[in-house]
């Protein structure tokens, strides 16, 4: 039958993806905040540095059988300020025009559900200064940076609390 995963009787099994290329300036915005956002990992919270390739981890993702996937990603979205952040949900399967590897991710998420995973996703994305070959992150982008990884209780909150409804994890 269906089994829940839950952290709490509200919460569900978080998997956070961080997609990011480290050499790539405000692109290693993923890489870098999933590295960070590993000391906040528990049975219930998987976070993995994917680089730019998370079909390199499916045999964990599915081991892990996730209720919600949270994509970390740098977004493109017109009008909006460099260094802003945003949470879309289901953002990644919706626009996928909207972040550097979105073609490519909304096909991987369908892939896992195609695989049997029933999951909500997230795009937790923010807005580039600067993509060229370089080193390090603006610092609008390392200020979000800051500020995500300082919150990240609340988000968690977010990402754990939808009514799991249609939702239930398959076993």
């Amino acid at each position: 039958g269906l089994q829940l995963y839950s952290m709490s009787d509200s919460g569900i099994k978080v998997l956070i993806l961080g997609i990011g290329n480290r050499l790539k300036g405000d692109d290693a915005f993923g890489s870098v905040l999933a590295e960070r956002l590993k000391v906040y990992q528990t049975r219930y919270l998987k976070v993995i540095d994917c680089g730019e390739v998370p079909e390199n981890h499916l045999k964990e993702i599915f081991d892990f059988k996730p209720g919600c996937v949270v994509i970390i990603d740098t977004v493109y979205m017109p009008g909006r300020e460099q260094g802003d952040t945003l949470l879309l949900k289901e953002g990644v399967k919706g626009i996928s025009s909207i972040s550097t590897h979105a073609g490519s991710l909304g096909l991987f998420l369908s892939a896992l559900e195609m695989q049997g995973l029933n999951f909500r996703s997230f795009l937790l994305g923010i807005i580039p200064e600067n993509v060229q070959m370089q080193e390090n992150v603006s610092e609008k982008v390392s200020t979000g940076i800051e500020n995500i990884f300082n919150k990240f209780p609340e988000y968690l909150r977010m990402f754990e609390s939808l009514e799991l409804d249609d939702w239930d994890v398959k076993s």
